[in-house]
């Protein structure tokens, strides 16, 4: 690290991680530190948050096993239970949904069983058809693979429907929400296609 910073007089992110640590920098400590997405931690960012907690102090970290993704760009495929296992750690569950309809979170709970609607939350709907004539604006279609929902998009704009595909990650993986515009969202999830009419139009 400190011949790269040397040739290129510069540091990249991943070097304000590592650099405080291995430089033995002074670390500013905190009473109670707070994580998001602790799921997606890499090493040196679970050590850099140890080290920002003051003694006696605590750390809540908020994250989800499901959606621990980030393995590609050096998060660790466990961070989450890493982080569990830490000494006097007490892990409490977070299931409650504020997105989605009753009927979407249905579907949601064959793969995580878990997950339950707020009190009050709107049933929603979900269509499973291969009909695209019922698809208008602010529909989201999701699809397991990326490769078809191009042609379907294609198929879309030439009948003069706006469309376009969302990235994988930052869509369906990262936090299984969309921002939806006036066009119909195309995102990778299952190969039939499925129609969500959700609670604030958000999945």
């Amino acid at each position: 690290l400190k011949t790269a910073y040397t040739f290129k007089g510069k540091i990249d992110f991943t070097d304000m991680l590592v650099l405080p640590l291995e430089m033995k920098k002074t670390i500013k400590k905190y009473d109670i530190v707070f994580i998001d997405e602790c799921q997606d931690l890499s090493k040196a960012q679970r050590e850099l948050m140890l080290a920002s907690v003051k003694k006696g102090g605590k750390f809540i970290a908020v994250g989800d096993r499901q959606q621990a993704i980030n393995g590609f760009c050096g998060a660790s495929c466990d961070s989450f239970d890493l982080i569990a296992k830490i000494d006097n750690t007490d892990e409490l569950p977070l299931s409650v949904n504020y997105r989605c309809g009753k009927s979407i979170l249905a579907l949601a709970q064959q793969i995580v069983p878990q997950i339950m609607p707020f009190e009050g939350a709107i049933e929603g709907e979900v269509i499973e058809t291969d009909n695209l004539k019922l698809v208008k604006a602010n529909d989201m279609i999701l699809c397991r693979k990326s490769a078809p929902l191009v042609g379907l998009c294609l198929k879309f704009i030439a009948n003069g429907k706006r469309a376009y595909v969302k990235d994988l990650y930052r869509t369906v993986c990262k936090r299984f929400a969309v921002e939806l515009c006036k066009s119909v969202c195309v995102a990778p999830l299952d190969c039939s296609y499925h129609f969500f009419k959700c609670h604030k139009g958000v999945v």
